[in-house]
């Protein structure tokens, strides 16, 4: 190493990989729909257009804890998943209506 640049081995890894689903024309979607109890996942690739649901599931959070905390808890979640299944794409479900103001301001802290 010439000391002028430290190189992160696994960012750079990440990156080759990532680079290299561009260029086979796949990519790896999580979808998210945001909560701060619960939070909906999906993740799906996209191979020569053809869709397949790789995995989806539900992340739950500590009941009776400070929302920061459920949010710490959401955050570490999802980025093992970004890390385990090496995403290349997000989409996160817009929070449309709420019919109570504190609902709706705990979900788009989620969001």
């Amino acid at each position: 190493m010439c000391g002028l640049i430290s190189l992160d081995n696994e960012l750079i890894q990440k990156n080759i990989l990532a680079l290299f689903l561009l260029l086979k024309n796949m990519a790896l979607i999580l979808g998210i729909d945001p909560g701060t109890t619960t939070v909906g996942f999906a993740v799906i690739s996209i191979e020569n257009n053809i869709r397949t649901i790789v995995t989806y599931g539900v992340i739950h959070t500590t009941p009776k804890v400070p929302q920061s905390q459920k949010l710490l808890e959401i955050a570490t979640d999802l980025d093992n998943i970004i890390t385990s299944y090496h995403i290349t794409h997000g989409a996160v479900e817009k929070l449309f209506f709420s019919t109570n103001l504190k609902t709706g301001i705990d979900v788009a802290q989620g969001r």
